[in-house]
């Protein structure tokens, strides 16, 4: 008697079903994955604190104080020039108390 399936509609290797969803995929034993090494991250901060700014900051913080302050200084100093160029100006040095 003849087979019911023929010959090139049978399968010739057997398909795994599909794993659910959210299973862990299978395949050979191994071990779980590292993170890597250890290198500094906000995480694991280094373990030898960076020492304190010595004096550059400050030498910052007052060369930004003198270029504020000659700014100041200039606006003062050439209130007539800046009001002839820019006549809304002597609108803020009123109001500054300087006009």
């Amino acid at each position: 008697m003849a087979d019911a399936v023929p010959p090139a509609h049978r399968p010739t290797t057997s398909v795994p079903a599909p794993a659910p969803v959210g299973a862990p995929p299978s395949g050979p034993d191994r071990p779980p994955p590292t993170r890597g090494p250890l290198h500094h991250s906000p995480i694991n901060p280094p373990e030898e604190p960076t020492p304190p700014p010595t004096g550059r900051l400050a030498a910052a913080w007052l060369a930004s104080l003198a270029l504020v302050g000659a700014g100041v200084a200039a606006l003062v100093v050439f209130q007539a020039e800046i009001v002839a160029a820019w006549p809304p100006a002597a609108r803020l040095y009123a109001a500054l108390g300087l006009g």
